[in-house]
């Protein structure tokens, strides 16, 4: 009898422990006629949210059901909103109040009405239908939107301050903004930065910025000519391209610190964690997706560094660069241990590392890792063991700097002999890391603004054109373009591309239409994955190894969410974790 009441009392002691069982949801979302609505996005998050708080998206399908399996321990703290484009919005409403709660069950069954004006549910992408295709108009949507969305919600209120005034007036105070942002550009930097101390001419000076005396004249034109100065009404936006979600899409976004800038996320096949690079507060930021709990780690360095980019290698490693102090920053994730070099120099302003088709930082035959050092220019190479660097200066357009020319993304082929990248001012070109020589030069149009290009295993690249919203594909070993393709939304801007080595797939991100959307190489056919917030500013896409699930990071400068943000998308693709590999 001991015996029993002992089992018992562990029984016992053992379900008290036991985590609270969420709730799950599901239910059905119908039209005002009771017809079921397909590809509604229903979310649910908190009510107040703080750091690491989730909210979690799914779709309706076919006949208007959708289910969420674990919406959250506390239904107080939660509430529920859907939408659909043409419809509208419902929410956010407290999800206590709503539906039906039977055990561990809540249904909650929605219905929305048709609207003709969705001017409050459409991206910033959909102001600009009014714009003509033309040269003005690309160089316009890659610099503005490089930074922030064009037109973002604070544009859109200048905007309409200059509604009564006549084109002439208009285009003068496009000038006068554009002035403005070309000085608080330097006040964006990290906690500690030194730029915000630069004196007013410096900062002021177009010749040393990112857009120069031509740049702020194409800008104003196309801004005063076209921009609409009323933000009330929108009869009809077409995204372009059909959902690629189904109902076993998920959307999960983890808050990050509202007064940072988290830029982006890094995951390791060697943690858990989800990697955050919050440039403001110079340290990464750990997220622990599987309870949302987050931990900060400063960069030991004791003066400012700004986290910029983030991406791990095949051994596991998480590689950051810096916006400040010329950094290149090493952590493992399992021991937490920090390497710094500093060996570029003064000025290299470290950018993007050289990628493979794995979206990881490639090692040449030397073990040399390859940088963008947009502050020079060049391209450079360091080994991580030896310290050794080399640095070589990359083609510049006539008349430009380098800022302006601004090589950018990176990636290494397979036979780990070239390096191909891309000049946001410039062009798309490869060097040659054995003979130490710039090859092929492929031109693009001032305005068109070659971003974060991605590199497959047959060593062909896609290039976003940020301008012109294409993906530009060029065969590297036949030395032939492939393709230029149009994005479905002429004005998403598309800044980073990667691809997915086991769907096979190109992924593409942009700043300007709140959406990712998925390319197949064969047909160049889209399909889309609409993000759950406005201002979903997207740098790049990277994958969780174990899951295969991508992961981004929405960091739109200044105004806009900050969140790192998970897409699976129901597809049941679930690769082993990648193998690492020693590095030459």
């Amino acid at each position: 009898m001991q015996g029993k009441a002992r089992y018992f009392a562990l029984f016992a002691l053992a379900i008290g422990t036991l985590p609270v069982a969420a709730v799950q949801l599901h239910g059905k979302v119908v039209d005002a006629a009771g017809l079921p609505l397909a590809g509604v996005m229903v979310t649910v998050g908190p009510s107040a949210p703080v750091v690491g708080a989730l909210s979690t998206s799914v779709f309706s399908g076919s006949d208007g059901s959708y289910e969420l399996a674990d919406p959250g321990k506390d239904e107080t703290a939660l509430t529920l909103s859907a939408r659909l484009l043409g419809y509208a919005p419902t929410g956010p409403t407290p999800l206590s109040q709503m539906g039906a709660l039977q055990g561990q069950v809540r249904r909650v069954d929605l219905t929305l009405e048709r609207t003709d004006n969705v001017a409050a549910d459409v991206p910033a992408s959909a102001w600009m239908q009014g714009f003509p295709d033309d040269a003005d108009s690309r160089h316009a949507l890659w610099i503005c939107a490089g930074c922030h969305q064009l037109p973002a919600p604070k544009m859109q209120r200048y905007a309409e301050f200059t509604r009564d005034t006549p084109l002439a007036g208009r285009e003068v105070a496009w000038h006068a903004m554009i002035q403005y942002m070309r000085v608080k550009t330097f006040d964006l930097g990290p906690e500690m930065s030194a730029w915000p101390d630069f004196p007013h001419e410096v900062k002021a000076d177009p010749s040393i910025a990112g857009y120069d005396l031509e740049d702020e004249a194409i800008i104003a034109r196309a801004l005063a000519a076209h921009l609409p100065t009323d933000y009330s009404v929108l009869k009809s936006y077409d995204p372009g391209a059909p959902l690629g979600v189904t109902p076993r899409t998920v959307i999960r976004e983890y808050q990050m610190p509202a007064d940072g800038f988290t830029r982006e996320v890094g995951l390791s096949a060697r943690s858990p964690y989800a990697w955050g690079a919050d440039l403001t507060h110079n340290q990464l930021v750990r997220l622990d997706p599987r309870d949302s709990t987050v931990k900060y780690f400063k960069v030991p360095f004791d003066k400012a560094s700004g986290p910029h980019t983030i991406v791990d290698d095949p051994l596991g490693n998480l590689w950051v660069t810096s916006i400040e102090n010329d950094l290149l920053m090493r952590l493992d994730p399992q021991t937490e241990k920090w390497t710094l070099y500093q060996d570029f120099g003064a000025g290299a302003l470290i950018h993007d590392l050289a990628l493979d088709s794995n979206f990881q930082v490639a090692y040449d035959h030397k073990g040399r890792v390859w940088a963008t050092l947009i502050g020079l220019n060049k391209v450079g190479g360091l080994n991580p063991e030896t310290r050794e660097t080399v640095q070589f200066q990359a083609p510049q357009p006539e008349g430009k700097g380098t800022i302006h020319t601004a090589i950018y993304g990176m990636v290494m082929d397979s036979e780990r002999k070239h390096l191909w990248y891309a000049q946001l001012g410039g062009g798309v070109g490869s060097f040659n890391v054995e003979t130490l020589k710039f090859e092929t030069h492929i031109p693009f149009e001032m305005g068109e603004g070659p971003r974060r290009l991605a590199i497959d295993e047959d060593d062909r690249i896609y290039v976003p054109l940020m301008g012109s919203s294409e993906v530009f594909i060029y065969d590297t070993r036949a030395k032939k373009q492939l393709a230029r393709v149009k994005l479905p939304d002429r004005w998403a801007a598309t800044y980073n591309v990667t691809w997915d080595p086991w769907r096979k797939c190109l992924w593409v991100g942009t700043t300007n239409a709140d959406v990712i959307y998925r390319m197949d190489p064969k047909t160049y056919a889209f399909t889309r994955y609409p993000l759950p917030r406005p201002g979903a500013f997207l740098r790049m896409i990277t994958f969780d190894r174990h899951t295969g699930n991508l992961w981004t990071a929405y960091s739109a400068t200044g105004e806009g969410p900050q969140a790192l943000v998970e897409l699976d998308p129901g597809d049941g693709v679930r690769p082993a974790a990648m193998q690492a590999v020693a590095a030459p």
